[in-house]
C-alpha cells in the first residue's frame, strides 16, 4: 500500500487518541475499526513461506535504495516520518525501542525484504559490515545531490544518522560527512547544485 494510504491510517488513530472523554467513551460504544501499530505494520508482511521461511514485505519500499519503510512515529521526536521496517519488526517483537546505538541486522543469506523478527537481530555497524563481508556483499555506493538534500531535511526533523545508515545503505560516517558542507554564510548547500551530484561512498560499506 502506498506511503499516502498508511499516513490516512496513523491520522485516524490519532485523531481517536486525542478525542475529548466524552467523545471517547461513545466509541467505546462502536466496534472500533481503527488498527494498532502491530496490526497496521503486519497486514503488509507474506507470512505464507511457514515456520522456518523468510517473511517478505509487501509495502512501501524507499524510492532511492529499495528497502522496506514503513510509516511509523520517531522514537526520539514522536514525529511521524518513514522508518525502516526491519526496525519496527524488531521493536514490535522485543516490546521495546531500538538501542540509539545498534542497527538492526538479518541473518546471513536472508533477503533485505525480510522482516521476520526471528531473523533479525541488533548489531554494531562494524558486525553489519562483517556480514557483508563474508557475503560478498560490499560494493561501492553513491549518494546523489537528491538524496543528500532529503538526509539533510530529515535529520533537521529528528531522524538519527545511525537509521539514515541503514535506510540509505551508507556508513554513518558517510552521513555525519553531509552536515559540516552546508554554506553558513549563503545559507545553500554548495555541494548540491545539481541532480547529478554525486557523493562517493567507501567500499566498506555493506548493502
Amino acid at each position: 500500500m502506498a506511503p499516502f494510504a498508511e499516513f490516512i491510517d496513523w491520522l485516524r488513530h490519532e485523531i481517536q487518541r486525542e478525542a475529548p472523554p466524552t467523545q471517547a467513551r461513545a466509541e467505546e460504544k462502536k466496534p472500533s475499526t481503527l488498527r494498532s501499530r502491530a496490526e497496521r505494520f503486519w497486514r503488509f508482511v507474506d507470512r505464507s513461506a511457514g515456520a522456518l521461511g523468510c517473511w517478505l514485505w509487501r509495502g512501501s519500499c524507499s524510492q532511492s535504495n529499495g528497502r522496506p519503510q514503513f510509516y511509523d512515529r520517531n522514537p526520539v521526536t514522536g514525529q511521524p516520518t518513514m522508518r525502516g521496517a526491519s526496525i519496527v519488526s524488531w521493536e514490535l517483537h522485543n516490546e521495546r525501542p531500538k538501542p540509539p546505538d545498534r542497527s538492526i541486522l538479518h541473518d546471513k543469506g536472508c533477503t533485505r525484504l525480510c522482516v521476520r523478527p526471528h531473523h533479525l537481530r541488533a548489531g554494531t555497524p562494524k558486525e553489519n559490515t562483517q556480514d557483508a563481508r563474508e557475503e560478498g556483499k560490499l560494493r561501492s555506493r553513491a549518494l546523489t545531490g537528491a538524496q543528500a538534500r532529503e538526509i539533510v531535511s530529515l535529520i533537521r526533523g529528528g531522524t538519527s544518522w545511525l537509521e539514515l545508515a541503514e535506510r540509505y545503505g551508507v556508513s554513518v560516517d558517510r552521513i555525519r560527512h553531509i552536515m559540516p558542507r552546508q554554506s553558513l554564510v549563503s545559507g545553500h548547500w554548495d555541494c548540491l547544485h545539481g541532480p547529478s551530484q554525486a557523493w562517493p561512498a567507501s567500499e566498506a560499506e555493506a548493502c
